[in-house]
């Protein structure tokens, strides 16, 4: 028998979760292997890497336009192969213009599918009664783990770049098909057909929160794109443990995620945040100044400021929805 329309509309949202973090996660365990292939050196690598985060930036303003146009199901469904597609060509396009091209159009890619299936996650909610957002984030950091695990792996089997790129696009693009192509159409929010503002102003309290997760969000994406190269060009270790930065980074990320409801619950918000922003300067102070001398150990600063990162993040999303009038209204220009 089939699964019941609502019940498929769950699974589906969450397996789409999965599927994006494999397709956008794939690249990230392969940046040190590009840039050695490149000879790029540290600040060489790190304007080309500036291209992912343009293109991302770049989509948001067009963001909510597109998904209004052709839906959520649609705009994933032309974009996240650009995500894949992208990675894999980044391993043969060995030039620095190009790779900055490509990863611009990696963000496009990322960035529009994100956002379209928050929005569709938010419809899944609101047409199912059933909360399924905290559990498609946790899968998506699920799915992340488990593609810079395998990429880990194959870094330490000496696996080209090439080859494992490649090898996952006809797979992910089939199981992107599978899990989309038959998804139930969910109707948007009531509030869809009002007019709103195409550009709104923040308040005084938004910019507040802004600027207390804008820390948390570089500290995140720095060590997303360098703690493989910092594990390699620090310590005399094989490739496979250069390679674990990365999933031990992404494990403590899920394990905040599912963690932070509680610590919030139990100490209150404002003590946790204290907590966090000392123990996170503390973790950045000290592995500067004190790097370990045993590589077994070279990974757990990553672990531990991405954890904290994390419990940030949980707070930041439920201050801003407990703002006096906050509603869904106010995000209307991302969400729908």
């Amino acid at each position: 028998p089939t699964a019941p329309p609502m019940t498929s509309a769950r699974w589906r949202i969450i397996a789409l979760f999965f599927t994006h973090a494999l397709a956008a996660g794939a690249i990230h365990t392969r940046i040190p292997d590009l840039q050695v292939a490149m000879g790029l050196s540290e600040g060489q690598l790190a304007l080309v890497l500036m291209g992912q985060p343009l293109g991302a930036l770049t989509m948001f303003l067009f963001s909510r336009a597109i998904i209004a146009r052709f839906g959520p199901r649609r705009a994933i469904l032309a974009v996240l192969p650009i995500v894949i597609i992208t990675a894999a060509l980044a391993t043969i396009l060995l030039y620095p213009i190009a790779l900055f091209a490509l990863l611009a159009l990696n963000g496009l890619g990322f960035s529009l599918s994100n956002i379209a299936m928050n929005v569709e996650a938010d419809r899944v909610e609101a047409a199912t009664g059933a909360r399924v957002m905290n559990t498609c984030h946790g899968i998506w950091s699920v799915g992340f783990l488990l593609t810079s695990l395998l990429g880990a792996t194959l870094r330490g089997m000496h696996v080209d770049p090439a080859i494992h790129l490649w090898a996952l696009v006809p797979v992910l693009i089939a199981l992107l098909l599978f899990v989309v192509v038959p998804m139930p159409v969910m109707p948007p929010r009531p509030h869809s057909g009002e007019k709103v503002k195409k550009l709104a102003l923040p308040t005084l309290a938004t910019l507040g929160l802004v600027a207390f997760g804008l820390g948390a969000g570089l500290t995140e994406g720095a060590s997303r794109a360098w703690s493989i190269i910092y594990l390699r060009d620090n310590f005399e270790v094989s490739p496979f443990i250069e390679s674990m930065a990365l999933p031990a980074l992404l494990a403590a990320m899920a394990a905040g995620r599912l963690l932070a409801d509680g610590h919030a619950v139990g100490v209150g918000a404002t003590w946790m945040k204290v907590g966090v922003m000392r123990e996170a300067g503390a973790l950045i102070t000290d592995s500067q100044l004190h790097r370990p001398a045993r590589r077994d150990l070279a990974a757990r600063p990553f672990k531990r400021l991405v954890f904290q990162y994390r419990r940030i993040g949980r707070m930041f999303r439920a201050r801003h929805r407990n703002q006096p009038g906050h509603t869904k209204k106010s995000l209307q220009p991302f969400l729908d």
